[in-house]
C-alpha cells in the first residue's frame, strides 16, 4: 500500500496544526478545488502519457553520471532517461551495449549464462566447463577442510562439504519438516563447527562461481568483457520472502559481484523469479513456441532441487515474440504462484531414510564420507534418473562398505532381510520401493499443478492448453508418467524439453531477461508483461470529511481550503490480485500546498504498501513504508491560493504513476506539467507469491 507524506523543511509552519497537514495531498480532479463531502470520490482522468514507451534506465552512461533502479532524476530529463522507439540495442551503438549475466543460484546446483545486449538466438552462452567437469550445472557444494576451500565437482570424495545452505537463507519460512530433515541439520552442525554463518557461505560459493564464471567469458571475449557494463540477474523462488532477498543481495555484494576494477563503469543487479525466468527461456527456445497460440494458457512447472515453483502465463501475443502474463490470482484461497519446498532433494532425503532402515541410522552416519557421497551417487545416477512406470527393478552398485553392514549377521534375522537383494556389491531396488520414495514426493508436486489448474478453470473458464515441465526434476522420467497420467492426452499436453539447455533454462532465462527492457515495447525476446499485484499499493491521502465512512479522530480543518478534511486515508492505486500490465501505468493526479511564508525546492512522497486480504481504507498496522520519492519544484513558479484570513498558500499539481515490473519491483514516476521529475524502482515485500 501506498503513504504518501510531504515531508516539511519548516516545522514552524505547523503550529497549532494537525501534524502531517502538509504532508498528504488532495487527489486532484483537474478543477481549483474538489466538491465538499462526496459520497464516492470518482476516478479522473488518466494524465498524458509519454509519446513513445519509455525504457527501463540505462545503468550506466558513458561521460556521465550512471543512472540506476535507486536514482532520483533531474528536472530536466537526461538524454539517457529519454523515452525510446528502439526495439533492440544495436552492435554498432557501443554506449547501450552491456554484458547480460544470468545466475541460477540453486539448493543442489548452479549455473550461470550470458548474453551481450542486441544478440539473439544462439548467442545466449552457458558456461559449462567447471572445475574438473563439463556440465552446465555445477554443484552448490563448498568444503573447507584443513582450511583449503574446495567447491562444486572439485571436492575430494571424502572431504565434508556443506549443501542446502541456499535454504537457511530462508530459514524462518522453512515448514517443520524441512527444517527437522537429516541434510539441513548435518548442514547446520557443520555450519557451527566451522564458526560460519549460512550467508558466510552463500556468499564465499557465490564469489567463486562469479570468479570462475568471469574467467571463462573472458576467454571467450578477452577485449570487450572489460569494456561494457554489466547486468546481473539473480534467480530466487517466486515465494522467497523479502528477508532472504535481503541477504541473497548482501551475499551477492560481499562476493565481489558489483565490484568492478575498471572504473567509470558500473553493474547492475536485478532479481527474476525463478519460473518467470525458466518460462522466459522456454518460449525462446523455437521447439516450445510450436503450436502455441494467442489466447493459450501455459503452466510452468519449475521443478528443482529445493522448490517447486509453478506460475500459470496466458499467451498474449506470438508475433514477432511471445508476450506473456499472468493468469491466476486475487482470491484469498488462490495464488498466483503456486510453491513447496518438494524438489529433487526431498527424494535424496527419501532414499537416506529407507537405507537407514536397512543399515541403522548410527551406521550410515558412521560410514567413510566418500562411501557416503558413492551411495548418493548411485542414486542419484543410477536410480532416480533412470526410473520409469515400465521398470521392474534396478540394480546399482553400492559402496562395499554398505553392502558389508547389510549383509551383517545382526541383519539376517529381520524382517525383509535386505541382504537377499545383493549380489557381491550390486544390490536389487524393486519398483515398489522406488515408488515408495518418489509417491510422497509426487504427490505434492501434483496437488500444486492441480491447485493451478483449477485456478485457471476458474477464473478462466477453459483448461490450460499444457504444462511445461523444466528444472532439473522437471526432466525427471517419473514425474513425466504421472502428470500424463493425471491430465490423459487431449485434455492437457505435459511438456518436457530435452538437452542441456533444459537443465540450464533458468539461468539462460535469467541473462535474456537482462536483454529486455521492463516497460512495454515491442522486443525479440519473450517476456512477461502483466503480472498478478501480490499486495495493496497506493498512496495515504487527506479528502474531504464523510460522517457515513470517515472516523471523526481523522477529522480537522484544512487551511487552504477552509473545510473539514480527514487524514490519514489509503488511496490504492492498484489492488491485491488485480492485473497490472507493463504497458499500462497505474496513474492518478494529486495536490500538495504549503505555506507561502515557507518556501522549499522539493517534495517527497512516501510509497506504502498492505498485504492485508482486504485493502485498508486508513492507515492501520497492515500498513508499511516502501520508500520516498524527492521531486523538485520552482518554487517562484507554482501559483498562489487564499485559504481565507490573509493565509496563501502555494500548491503543486503532480501525476504520480505506478508500473508492476515484476518480482517485488515497483516502479513510481512523478510528473509536473507532463514531465519527469521523479522515479524509482522500489524494492516490495510480496503477499502471495
Amino acid at each position: 500500500m501506498a503513504k504518501s507524506y510531504l515531508v516539511s523543511h519548516n516545522d514552524n509552519s505547523r503550529t497549532g496544526m494537525k501534524a502531517g497537514m502538509y504532508d498528504q495531498p488532495f487527489e486532484y480532479y483537474g478543477v481549483s478545488s474538489p466538491p465538499p463531502m462526496p459520497a464516492e470520490l470518482p476516478l479522473g482522468p488518466p494524465s498524458p502519457r509519454l509519446k513513445s514507451p519509455s525504457l527501463r534506465p540505462l545503468p550506466y552512461a558513458l561521460g556521465g553520471p550512471a543512472l540506476s533502479s535507486y536514482s532520483q532524476f533531474s528536472p530536466v530529463a537526461s538524454p539517457l532517461s529519454q523515452p525510446s522507439s528502439r526495439t533492440s540495442l544495436k552492435a554498432t551503438d557501443f554506449h547501450r551495449r552491456h554484458i547480460n549475466i544470468g545466475i541460477d543460484f540453486g539448493t543442489t546446483y548452479s549455473g550461470v549464462s550470458w548474453a551481450i545486449s542486441g544478440t539473439h538466438g544462439d548467442d545466449v552462452n552457458t558456461v559449462s566447463n567447471w572445475p574438473t567437469s563439463h556440465h552446465v550445472k555445477v554443484p552448490t557444494e563448498i568444503s573447507y577442510d584443513n582450511g583449503v576451500v574446495k567447491w562444486g565437482y572439485a571436492i575430494p570424495p571424502d572431504a565434508e562439504r556443506l549443501s542446502w545452505f541456499k535454504l537457511l537463507l530462508a530459514e524462518d519460512s522453512l515448514p517443520q519438516k524441512v527444517r527437522e530433515s537429516s541434510q539441513l541439520q548435518a548442514t547446520k552442525k557443520l555450519l557451527q563447527k566451522l564458526n560460519k554463518t549460512a550467508l558466510d557461505v552463500t556468499s564465499e560459493y557465490l564469489q567463486k562461481l562469479w570468479l570462475y564464471a568471469l574467467d571463462d567469458i573472458r576467454k571467450q571475449i578477452p577485449n570487450s568483457i572489460d569494456g561494457m557494463p554489466f547486468r546481473i540477474v539473480l534467480s530466487v523462488p517466486a515465494k522467497w520472502p523479502k528477508e532472504a532477498r535481503d541477504r541473497m543481495q548482501s551475499a551477492a555484494q560481499r562476493a565481489g559481484l558489483l565490484s568492478r576494477q575498471t572504473t567509470g563503469l558500473e553493474t547492475k543487479l536485478e532479481f527474476v523469479g525463478e519460473p518467470e525466468a525458466a518460462a522466459i527461456s522456454a518460449f525462446f527456445e523455437s521447439n516450445v513456441r510450436h503450436n502455441i497460440k494467442v489466447g493459450d494458457i501455459v503452466v510452468i512447472c519449475d521443478a528443482g532441487g529445493g522448490t517447486v515453483d509453478i506460475v500459470t502465463y496466458e499467451v498474449d501475443r506470438v508475433d514477432p515474440s511471445i508476450n506473456l502474463g499472468e493468469c491466476v490470482g486475487g482470491e484469498s484461497n488462490s495464488c498466483v504462484h503456486a510453491v513447496d519446498l518438494c524438489g529433487s532433494i526431498f527424494l535424496d532425503e527419501g532414499f537416506i531414510k529407507h537405507m537407514e532402515k536397512l543399515l541403522g541410522k548410527d551406521k550410515l552416519s558412521k560410514l567413510p564420507k566418500a562411501a557416503y557421497s558413492d551411495l548418493i551417487k548411485a542414486w542419484d545416477q543410477n536410480i532416480k534418473c533412470q526410473f520409469d512406470n515400465e521398470t521392474p527393478e534396478i540394480a546399482t552398485p553400492i559402496p562395499h562398505e554398505v553392502a558389508k553392514a547389510i549383509k551383517s549377521p545382526l541383519k539376517m534375522f529381520k524382517k525383509g532381510n535386505a541382504s537377499k537383494q545383493l549380489n557381491g556389491d550390486t544390490m536389487r531396488f524393486s519398483s515398489e520401493v522406488i515408488k515408495g520414495i518418489f509417491d510422497p514426493v509426487l504427490e505434492n508436486i501434483l496437488l500444486l499443478v492441480n491447485t493451478q489448474r483449477n485456478g485457471t478453470m476458474k477464473k478462466k473458464q477453459r483448461k490450460p492448453r499444457a504444462i511445461l515441465l523444466v528444472g532439473g526434476l522437471g526432466g525427471n522420467k517419473f514425474l513425466y508418467q504421472r502428470l500424463q497420467a493425471e491430465f490423459p492426452a487431449g485434455d492437457t499436453d505435459v511438456i518436457q524439453p530435452r538437452g542441456a539447455k533444459t537443465w540450464a533454462s533458468i539461468c539462460r532465462g535469467a541473462a535474456i531477461k537482462g536483454m529486455t527492457y521492463d516497460e512495454f515495447v515491442d522486443q525479440p525476446f519473450p517476456v512477461v508483461t502483466s503480472y498478478i499485484s501480490k499486495a495493496h499499493y497506493g498512496m495515504m491521502v487527506k479528502e474531504p470529511f464523510d460522517s457515513s465512512k470517515h472516523s471523526e479522530e481523522d477529522r480537522t480543518v484544512c487551511p487552504v481550503r477552509g473545510m473539514d478534511v480527514v487524514f490519514d486515508q489509503m488511496r490504492w492505486y492498484i489492488n491485491k490480485g488485480a492485473d497490472v500490465s507493463k504497458g499500462s501505468p497505474v496513474s492518478l493526479s494529486w495536490e500538495l500546498t504549503q505555506p507561502e511564508h515557507s518556501p522549499r525546492s522539493c517534495f517527497t512522497i512516501k510509497i506504502f504498501e498492505s498485504e492485508a486480504e482486504v485493502a485498508p481504507s486508513r492507515r492501520t498496522k497492515d500498513v508499511l513504508e516502501c520508500a520516498s520519492i524527492t521531486f523538485p519544484v520552482k518554487w517562484n513558479s507554482l501559483k498562489v491560493r487564499d485559504g481565507g484570513e490573509g493565509r496563501l498558500h502555494k500548491y503543486v499539481q503532480f501525476d504520480v504513476k505506478m508500473t508492476l515490473l515484476g518480482l517485488g519491483k515497483l516502479d513510481f514516476a512523478t510528473y509536473v506539467d507532463d514531465q519527469l521529475v521523479g522515479q524509482k524502482d522500489i524494492r516490495v515485500k510480496l503477499g502471495g507469491g
